[in-house]
């Protein structure tokens, strides 16, 4: 009998634990890989590193084809970039197509085989289906080709696109923000869809994201822009009643690269299987930490060590010195100053601490929490019968309370007209380990400081967390700059 574990922490670090006494019939774990068929192989008594074995095997299996498949990607993704800069016709990609009514259908409606096909009728009748978020999460407008066919044990490619166009409403000063850009790679559920991985989660898994790793490149994409994806379901994973899913995308906006997402991990979880969850592991008093990395003073000192729920929607109108108070007048005559999103994108209320010597390593702590009811707006749509908190905007707070400590220390007030956006070709491994729901109280976010640049840009990297009513749910080392619009 295998011992009890929290499948969301064990099963996703590839470890599993065994009694000494081996089984009749061992268990097995069955994995698929790119262009590989899939395998199921004995997991021994005695072997509590067999899912990393696993794992380590899996990785190998795609360096050994990664580069190939990545220089026709990389062929083809130029070629279609520049036919959008160009405005010439678009290139035919294989596979089916669908525009925006189409998946909103396909977000919102049961039955899914009315575009899918009648293979997939029976899964109209599922309570839990994979399906991609809808409105307002919905940030896909076209998928415009996949190459796939619909079998569990395959991976799989999905073209689409995301307009950043004025009516969107996420669009923030004139450009996406870099959460959100995240979020538009859930179309890779669409893909798990057709691939049929339905017929293995049986109606009763949901889909929860476990880890990637992000790299941004160049500047966020700004009004008008096309954002042109490539996702992939690159392999699976499947221990007795948990599934996991591996992915990669990369997107890109008139030709340049704008982001790639690496070692993508999801998992298809029963409702039993997430309330078992206990949470991330990452300790802030293990943090370790550089000490040769800047760590620039403020301009000025904000005489605030906490800022309530008005400060905060102060700063996101672009009124930073009704925020951050003395020494901050000057950011008054800013034609546009460096703020925070406002509206339902504001995803702080109120900070409760700011210590510029807190934390273990005595390098800056700061730490804000979000409220949540029952009728949050991100609840609808995120998913159809299964509402949670996407991930994205769990990134996207962090994001925002990054944003207020550099404001803090006084590194905007010369800086009119520049914005907040991550620090570039930098790998950030984020990872998830609890969710957010309608029966969550209280969302916090914190920030233990890395390293802070003045100048030229003003940057801050630090870890970030969030712990949802006392659970850890994401942790990530992230680095975010100011940079001229």
């Amino acid at each position: 009998m295998v011992k009890a574990l929290d499948p969301m922490q064990h099963l996703a670090e590839k470890r599993v634990y065994f009694q000494t006494q081996a089984p009749d019939n061992p268990p097995t774990i069955s994995l698929t890989t790119l262009g590989q068929s899939e395998m199921s192989v004995p997991m021994l008594p005695n072997t509590s590193n067999t899912m990393t074995k696993m794992y380590q095997f899996f990785i190998a299996q795609q360096q050994s084809i990664y580069q190939h498949h990545e220089q026709q990607n990389l062929k083809l993704l130029n070629q279609l970039s520049t036919s959008y800069s160009d405005n010439k016709p678009l290139r035919a990609l294989p596979g089916p197509k669908f525009n925006r009514q189409e998946l909103e259908f396909l977000a919102t409606q049961d039955q899914l085989s009315h575009y899918l096909g009648d293979w997939y009728q029976p899964i109209d009748s599922y309570h839990f289906k994979i399906r991609i978020p809808g409105p307002p999460f919905l940030l896909v407008d076209r998928v415009n080709g996949m190459k796939a066919e619909p079998d569990v044990k395959q991976c799989g490619t999905i073209w689409s696109e995301t307009d950043a166009s004025a009516d969107k409403w996420f669009m923030t000063h004139h450009f996406m923000p870099a959460g959100l850009m995240l979020e538009a790679i859930q179309i890779k559920l669409l893909l798990a869809s057709w691939l049929g991985l339905d017929f293995r989660t049986q109606g009763d898994h949901v889909y929860r994201l476990l880890g990637l790793e992000l790299i941004y490149y160049g500047g966020l994409p700004k009004l008008g822009d096309t954002l042109c994806y490539t996702t992939k379901i690159t392999g699976h994973a499947q221990y007795e009643d948990v599934f996991l899913m591996f992915f990669e995308s990369s997107c890109w906006v008139n030709g340049q690269l704008k982001l790639q997402i690496k070692n993508g991990q999801g998992g298809f979880f029963t409702q039993h299987q997430l309330a078992k969850t206990k949470g991330g592991e990452w300790y802030p008093a293990k943090m370790v930490v550089d000490t040769s990395l800047p760590l620039d003073p403020p301009i000025i000192h904000c005489p605030f060590t906490s800022f309530s729920r008005a400060q905060i929607k102060n700063f996101a109108q672009g009124n930073a010195a009704d925020c951050f108070g003395a020494g901050f007048e000057r950011t008054r005559n800013h034609q546009q100053t460096p703020c925070i999103p406002g509206g339902d994108l504001l995803l702080i209320d109120e900070i409760t601490h700011f210590d510029l010597k807190g934390g273990p390593c005595k390098r800056g702590y700061m730490r804000a929490v979000k409220y949540i009811a029952p009728d949050d707006w991100f609840f609808k749509g995120h998913f159809k019968n299964d509402p949670c908190m996407p991930g994205s905007l769990m990134l996207e707070g962090c994001i925002q309370l990054m944003s207020c400590y550099l404001t803090a220390l006084g590194f905007t007030l010369d800086k009119d007209g520049w914005h907040f956006e991550p620090i570039p070709s930098r790998i950030y491994r984020g990872r998830c380990r609890g969710q957010v729901t309608p029966k969550s109280q209280q969302l916090a976010y914190e920030l233990f400081v890395h390293s802070i640049v003045a100048r030229p840009k003003p940057s801050i990297i630090a870890d970030v967390i969030c712990s949802v009513d006392h659970i850890q749910a994401f942790h990530a080392q992230f680095g975010l700059q100011l940079v001229k619009a």
